[in-house]
């Protein structure tokens, strides 16, 4: 029996492997696992059981080779990057105030040990990395990039729109550019954990070039024109129930050190 996926969620079912009895009994079987994130398989009858990594791909978002797993439930389905399907930064999970958000701040970048609550699958070797539109306007020309290696703070890809409708094997012809972060939206992809540096830009701001971000830590975009359209001083970015998010998160700003 052979079971693969990015994230499994079979606990509650039985795979039975026992070997067949009669004149010569069977000898008993495997039950194969390919998975992302630990537990989730199902319970298993006799025979033996190996993991295996799951489903990842190549992430453009990612400077270099490293492949990424595949996020369940993003809108337009699983991919290794896409927007947040039923939340945004209104959603009671960003209840808590974050403070320190500028008025100036029109958008976000979070990274997080695991996303929020629908999304808080705890990855092998990778963090979730979320860039959030604090206005309700819409954000052009979203880019975004991560560089394992510190070394490039120019590298960014537009923002894209995947799913399993944009796959070949679907008829899609691949992903496409978003073009902009509506209001409110948040774009999720993973990270490798470890030291990296982080670059993004809307249209209007000052952009992120070679920000360093641990767990807990954000940046902010800031327009170029503090007075153009403010972010709410009640704007919450600190999410409830996310351990590596705590009064003590640190704040990024562009061209800021780690404290």
């Amino acid at each position: 029996v052979k079971l693969v996926g990015s994230v499994l969620d079979a606990g509650a079912a039985t795979a039975d492997t026992t070997g067949g009895s009669g004149g010569t009994p069977g000898g008993q079987g495997r039950l194969i696992l390919g998975s992302n994130t630990p537990g989730g398989g199902p319970t298993v009858v006799g025979g033996t059981t190996s993991t295996f990594v799951g489903i990842r791909g190549d992430n453009p978002f990612v400077s270099g080779t490293d492949d990424t797993p595949y996020i369940p439930d993003l809108v337009g389905g699983a991919d290794m990057f896409g927007l947040l399907d039923g939340i945004d930064a209104n959603n009671p999970a960003f209840a808590a105030l974050f403070g320190s958000a500028p008025s100036s701040a029109v958008g976000a970048l979070l990274r997080v040990d695991v996303g929020p609550i629908g999304y808080d699958d705890d990855y092998f070797g990778f963090d979730m990395l979320l860039m959030l539109n604090l206005t309700g306007d819409d954000l052009l020309d979203p880019l975004l990039g991560v560089d394992p290696t510190g070394t490039d703070p120019a590298f960014v890809q537009s923002l894209l729109a995947g799913g399993f409708g944009t796959q070949s094997l679907f008829g899609g012809t691949g992903p496409t550019p978003l073009g902009m972060l509506g209001g409110f939206d948040i774009y999720a992809t993973l990270t490798p954990e470890g030291s990296s540096i982080f670059n993004a830009s809307v249209q209007g701001a000052r952009s992120l070039n070679g920000i360093p971000l641990a767990n807990g830590d954000i940046a902010y975009l800031q327009r170029r024109n503090p007075t153009a359209i403010p972010v709410p001083a009640t704007f919450a970015l600190l999410l409830l129930g996310l351990g590596a998010l705590a009064l003590g998160s640190r704040v990024r700003r562009p061209g800021s050190q780690p404290s």
